[in-house]
């Protein structure tokens, strides 16, 4: 299930054990792309909070990750970003599978 993401939902987002953001606009042709990666992350992953951000009606969620382009790929553990995971503009879904893995394994190392 997508979920909108606005700035008054920043801090509950360090409720999510694992999440992924897109920030996206609408005058973006690579953002089309990208929204049905992230609906087919959230229906493979329902474990994962998957968030969609228009980033021209939420700048305060934009300025808070400091994204420039769209689409961009946010992987979060408890609300903190896992910088190195970022993807900016779309790759092959075994990317986004391995940035998942990594965001949900615990600190043993195993899902």
């Amino acid at each position: 299930m997508l979920h909108k993401l606005t700035g008054d939902e920043l801090a509950g987002l360090e409720q999510d054990a694992a999440a992924v953001v897109l920030m996206w606009q609408p005058t973006c042709g690579p953002c089309t792309t990208a929204k049905y990666v992230i609906t087919t992350l959230s229906k493979e992953y329902p474990e994962v909070k998957c968030y969609m951000c228009n980033s021209r009606e939420s700048r305060g969620v934009k300025a808070h990750f400091g994204t420039k382009g769209t689409p961009t790929f946010l992987f979060l553990q408890h609300g903190k970003e896992m910088v190195a995971l970022r993807i900016t503009g779309v790759k092959p879904m075994a990317t986004f599978h391995n940035a998942i893995k990594a965001i949900t394994e615990d600190e043993s190392g195993h899902e």
